[in-house]
């Protein structure tokens, strides 16, 4: 059969047959009743080491979960709101007020490789999953299960900002100058709107457009990152 030529001693392969299809999608062929549950356990579990990066354990990291694996948001009951977040992400980014931006540190980024499995990617491979990382995250600041905790909107889109400034960085092929701006601009707040309605349609319309942006050009990795209840 197909699995003929697979071997749990890899030093036993046949190393001159013609470059084939990796274990996981034979399977997934092979079994098409399985295919489903076996994309959603992979991109659950993506999710999962995305929360590790970050650190997050216990009551917040439940929150976060619900905002993904949740179209409807889902508001978890709880007394004492985690107040632990704004400044879990403040210790991951880089913060320059004078051009509101903010950066990953180093640290966090070199995490976010090792935990994501990435550190042998091409940097356009990176720059494509950062991206689609930065749409994620852009789509959860306005989520209604972060309501009661300070600023989370603000720090969440900072966040986003960040992982954005990242794939811009390690590709600037990959989103025109004009492009990256105009996502900046709306993550970062530079119109100062104060209305909170105004500011989640603003969110929302920038996520469809990063989602339609990533769907022409890396469908495939898009897909892999994006929340199936989301789609």
């Amino acid at each position: 059969t197909i699995w003929n030529n697979y071997s749990i001693y890899p030093s036993l392969q046949d190393t001159h047959e013609v470059v084939r299809d990796d274990p996981e999608t034979i399977c997934m062929r092979a079994f098409p009743l399985f295919a489903k549950g076996w994309e959603y356990a992979q991109k659950n579990k993506k999710h999962q080491l995305i929360l590790n990066a970050l650190g997050f354990k216990g009551y917040i990291r439940d929150i976060f979960m619900s905002a993904i694996m949740r179209k409807t948001d889902f508001v978890l009951e709880c007394n004492n709101q985690p107040t632990e977040l704004n400044s879990t992400f403040s210790s991951l980014m880089n913060d320059s007020d004078q051009w509101q931006q903010h950066t990953l540190k180093d640290k966090h980024y070199a995490n976010l490789l090792t935990m994501l499995d990435l550190n042998d990617a091409s940097e356009s491979d990176k720059s494509k999953i950062f991206f689609c990382l930065s749409a994620v995250f852009a789509n959860i600041s306005h989520s209604n299960v972060f309501n009661g905790i300070p600023d989370a909107s603000k720090t969440l889109k900072g966040y986003a900002f960040a992982l954005l400034a990242k794939a811009h960085s390690l590709d600037d092929s990959m989103i025109s100058s004009q492009t990256f701006n105009t996502y900046k601009a709306v993550l970062l707040d530079f119109n100062n709107l104060s209305n909170e309605e105004a500011n989640q349609l603003r969110i929302s319309s920038l996520y469809r457009d990063m989602v339609r942006y990533a769907q022409y050009r890396f469908s495939k990795v898009l897909s892999e990152w994006t929340p199936d209840a989301w789609v």
